[in-house]
């Protein structure tokens, strides 16, 4: 896997599993079938769900371009459907991510380019720490929208799906798999104590769960006393 720089591997590294949960909270909150999308109104429809979105960022095939919100000549800093995520460029300037602080990237180099803006986009939605993104195609390529409507419900811990979600999370951003999963459990207030091979996690109610990192600190185990009902 080609990595981005190392400032925003780690910053998304910190907060992928939240990401990963929050996307499969999305997916299941939506009902499917048709969809549109008004960018002037920042609405969001697909069946019954009338969702604000805001636009994050497109890709165009033909070249690998990938193009943030307020770089596009069609949107720019001042459209309404960017003011939501414009607070990623506030991010790219404080921890110096190069990748934020360009209105385009040239991911045409890359091995597998429309892998790569998937990524980018993953990471961008783990530090606006919104309610997810969808992937949306257009003629020559996908952009992408973010949600921020408290409609959407976030994600909520669930220890049978943890080992899912945290191998999900450390396959995507794999710089730092201690922090992807000590944030983890701080972002839903789960106490954790250091073992000389990883972490006890208390659940509450007298159940807990084991996590074992190898030597070289790669994630390899989530072993829960609760099992599935």
């Amino acid at each position: 896997m080609e990595l981005f720089s190392p400032e925003l591997e780690r910053l998304a590294a910190a907060r992928s599993a939240v990401m990963m949960e929050q996307l499969e909270t999305l997916n299941a909150y939506l009902p499917g079938g048709d969809w549109t999308v008004d960018l002037e109104t920042c609405t969001f429809t697909m069946g019954a769900a009338e969702l604000r979105c805001s636009l994050l960022a497109s890709y165009a095939i033909h070249n690998g371009t990938f193009l943030w919100s307020w770089g596009n000549p069609g949107y720019g800093l001042d459209h309404v459907a960017t003011q939501a995520v414009l607070r990623l460029t506030d991010i790219g300037r404080i921890w110096e991510i190069p990748e934020i602080m360009e209105n385009t990237l040239d991911l045409s180099g890359r091995r597998d380019p429309v892998m790569a803006a998937e990524r980018m986009v993953m990471a961008a939605t783990a530090l606006l720490e919104c309610r997810g993104y969808l992937g949306l195609p257009y003629e020559g390529g996908k952009f992408f929208v973010v949600f921020d409507d408290p409609r959407v419900p976030t994600g909520r811990f669930d220890p049978i799906s943890a080992a899912r979600r945290l191998i999900s999370a450390v396959g995507v951003f794999p710089t730092d798999h201690r922090l992807t999963v000590t944030r983890y459990l701080e972002h839903h207030g789960i106490p954790y104590t250091d073992t000389y091979n990883g972490l006890r996690v208390d659940l509450g109610d007298g159940s807990s769960a084991k996590v074992d990192f190898s030597p070289e600190g790669k994630f390899l185990m989530w072993q829960s006393s609760v099992t599935a009902a």
